[in-house]
């Protein structure tokens, strides 16, 4: 149960319906027995054709029940290559259209297909439209400003969107690949820094579009459909950022270097803006901080420019995590509802009533701020994990006697990272998210939004809690706050769903290791871990159940050992083989050292422990036996099944050793 890194997500991102596509399903019937004929169009000579083939397979890629079938369908015609082909096209529209098609694509797919798409060379067409687009938007923002008439300024803001949608569609496709794909990730890299450039430019004119387009700074209300297209690709270009700057040594090295610190700095100004969405300040203090947990060999410069940057990243970090998103949205949801006949009769008759535009613009967009607010809290949970990972030993070395961390987030640990990750009003905000309750009137959508960002919580929290051994001194939590931690997450262990529980008791063996004094469950809280060992719940967790009722065992002067002892014993016999090897860890961790010996003659001598670690033995045995050593060189097994029978007899060497041991233990 070490440290975690978040794995790359892919949020979904939908594309909206082009114009002139069929929308209805007599339409889209209608479309789909003559779709091959779009194939062919996208090779035509006509370009209104192309774009509208490109924006049929777009929206069949989107299509409800038949999205996979469909996408085979593209990629068996040798559409694919077709579409990669058409985002070089000369005309824009063909471009965005061929973009928006592949934006789709690539959200639906499976990462072989996306894999597929990168070995067509996907990237460089993708690439090299980037710089164009960065171009034609800064061109049309200034033939915006000097138009002397009102069609040669509609002319340029019509121009303008269109480029600001083709940027948009671009980077929505480099962000699915990268997600899927770490060749990718590796050919982004190695372009080198024109591509870098051409994001963060496309990423600049966006903040500066979206500043200029509110009287008031408060973009959330897009009150024009050019700012909406603004804040939509800005946010792109920052779940880009984040996802090609995640543990890329090499483009955070790039970064820290003085030819790529502008860049760098850019973002961190951008990040600062009052006027741009906490969502999309987060994503771009999640870049920062990848740079600053990535890189190990910036210069005296480089760590001086990241170290000014620290408090920012924290800041935004700390506002999003103190959103109180899994509390409200039970009340986004009522916000979100027309208020009943009743209601409206008595707010009528009331002297000074709301104004019904009021009340309208009071409660519209509630929940859709609340799921803005949920993906920023989200965000912030993934770079709290990584923050928190990175000052953590790697399990490599565990046993190392070299506990210096190398790289800016180690050297900045002590003075800036280790107040916030270590204070307790941060552990009870967390504690706080992971046990807020479902709520039944939500969407799917907004359940799983919800049951994620508790997920985020409960592995940001065991990450958390493995720090006080790292950064101590005055960043050590006291045990008066982990025994509070430690009541909230226990009672809401019960009402969680499988997905969360694995994480949910890592979380709480990272307690135990963190306390100094016994943590002793309740009568309740014990029947309940014990459930969890004994119940119906997959392997993985079954196996952290047994591994943290093991933890709670050998604290001192734990008074549940002979209970724990007893249930090890018996998930021995458990059929799922990660469970076994936890129970035999555990009984090792109980019986280990001399501290306890008389307690441990007393287990030795009161449990029948022979009978069922003998039998324990006897099945790795017949495991052996049955896959005996292939010859060197002759191909009989793999390396998994050679990896697998070498721990298999690691064990049985170990428990054969332990067996004598109780042994001795009863004779004594």
């Amino acid at each position: 149960m070490g440290k975690e890194r978040m794995a790359r997500r892919r949020p979904a991102a939908r594309l909206p319906t082009p114009t002139g596509v069929p929308t209805d399903a007599a339409q889209t019937a209608a479309v789909a027995t003559t779709r091959h004929a779009y194939f062919d169009q996208l090779d035509s000579a006509d370009r209104d054709e192309r774009e509208f083939a490109c924006s049929v397979l777009a929206n069949a890629a989107l299509e409800a029940g038949a999205a996979a079938s469909n996408i085979a369908l593209i990629e068996q015609h040798g559409a694919l290559r077709k579409l990669v082909l058409n985002v070089a096209h000369r005309d824009v529209g063909v471009r965005r259209a061929a973009a928006g098609a592949l934006r789709n694509i690539t959200l639906q797919a499976p990462p072989e297909l996306c894999e597929r798409l990168v070995s067509l060379d996907a990237l460089t067409p993708l690439l090299a439209a980037l710089s164009p687009a960065a171009d034609a938007i800064e061109s049309a923002a200034s033939a915006a400003a000097s138009a002397l008439t009102a069609a040669a300024a509609a002319e340029a803001l019509e121009q303008r969107q269109t480029w600001l949608q083709l940027a948009c569609q671009l980077l929505a496709v480099l962000w699915h690949l990268a997600e899927a794909s770490e060749r990718a990730v590796q050919l982004y890299t190695d372009a080198g820094g024109q591509p870098l450039l051409a994001t963060l430019r496309c990423l600049d004119a966006a903040v500066a579009l979206m500043a200029s387009a509110s009287d008031t700074g408060n973009v959330a209300a897009a009150p024009t459909a050019l700012a909406a297209d603004a804040l939509e690709l800005a946010q792109v270009a920052a779940h880009f950022l984040n996802v090609v700057t995640d543990a890329n040594a090499p483009l955070a090295s790039r970064l820290c270097l003085p030819p790529g610190r502008p860049v760098l700095e850019r973002v961190a100004h951008l990040s600062s803006l009052p006027h741009v969405p906490l969502l999309l300040r987060t994503l771009l203090a999640g870049v920062l901080a990848n740079v600053m947990t990535a890189d190990s060999s910036s210069d005296d410069a480089g760590s001086s420019v990241l170290q000014q940057m620290a408090p920012g990243i924290l800041g935004v970090l700390s506002a999003s995590l103190q959103l109180p998103v899994a509390a409200s949205l039970a009340a986004a949801l009522a916000a979100d509802q027309p208020a009943p006949p009743a209601a409206l009769s008595a707010a009528a008759a009331t002297a000074t009533p709301p104004s019904s535009a009021a009340a309208a613009s009071a409660s519209a967009g509630s929940l859709a701020e609340w799921r803005m607010a949920a993906k920023a809290q989200t965000v912030a949970l993934e770079v709290l994990t990584n923050l928190a990972a990175a000052l953590l030993p790697d399990d490599d070395d565990a046993d190392s006697d070299d506990d210096e961390q190398t790289g800016p987030a180690a050297r900045l640990a002590p003075q800036l990272l280790a107040p916030l990750l270590c204070s307790p009003p941060l552990l009870i905000q967390l504690c706080a998210t992971c046990a807020a309750p479902s709520v039944e009137a939500a969407s799917a959508g907004d359940s799983a939004a919800l049951e994620l960002l508790q997920e985020r919580a409960w592995v940001a929290l065991g990450n958390v809690l493995l720090l006080p051994s790292v950064t101590g001194g005055s960043g050590s939590i006291d045990d008066g706050t982990l025994h509070t931690v430690w009541s909230g997450m226990l009672s809401c262990l019960g009402r969680l769903p499988p997905t969360l529980l694995e994480a949910a008791l890592a979380a709480l063996r990272a307690v135990i290791d963190a306390c100094h004094a016994p943590l002793q469950p309740s009568a309740h809280e014990a029947a309940l871990l014990y459930s969890l060992v004994t119940g119906t719940a997959g392997g993985p967790v079954r196996a952290n159940a047994v591994s943290l009722l093991a933890a709670l065992a050998c604290q001192q002067g734990s008074a549940a050992t002979t209970d724990v002892v007893r249930v090890l014993l018996e998930r021995l016999a458990d059929p799922a083989a990660l469970v076994v090897a936890a129970a035999l860890d555990g009984l090792f961790d109980v019986f280990a050292g001399d501290s306890n010996s008389s307690q441990q003659q007393q287990l030795a001598r009161t449990l029948d422990m022979l009978s069922p670690l003998r039998t324990c033995l006897a099945h790795m045995h017949a495991y052996l036996q049955a896959h005996k050593k292939a010859p060197r060189g002759s191909g009989g097994s793999s390396r998994a099944q050679r990896d697998e029978r070498n721990r298999v007899d690691e064990a049985a060497g170990n428990l054969v050793r332990f067996i004598d041991y109780v042994e001795q233990l009863r004779r004594s």
